[in-house]
């Protein structure tokens, strides 16, 4: 997906509000994602993300992001 792409998925999210009305009045939000293993493109969807809760009135340095190892290389397996 293009930067263009990302923006627009998350200014029309299927089934739900846009992240910068579900960001007001949050104060600690929490992004996690996967390791540099998995296959999200995340240094190109945070700064998206970031830009939607800062028009929510979340500060970018509220924000943390948690990077979520453990099960790359299962292949859709769940580890015990």
């Amino acid at each position: 997906m293009t930067e263009g792409q990302i923006a627009e998925r998350l200014d029309a999210p299927a089934g739900q509000a846009q992240l910068r009305e579900l960001g007001r009045g949050k104060v600690r939000p929490l992004i996690i994602v996967d390791d540099l293993n998995g296959p999200t493109p995340a240094a190109r969807v945070i700064p998206a993300i970031l830009k939607h809760l800062s028009d929510s009135g979340t500060s970018p340095r509220d924000v943390t992001i948690l990077m979520g190892p453990g099960t790359t290389g299962l292949h859709g397996q769940t580890r015990c």
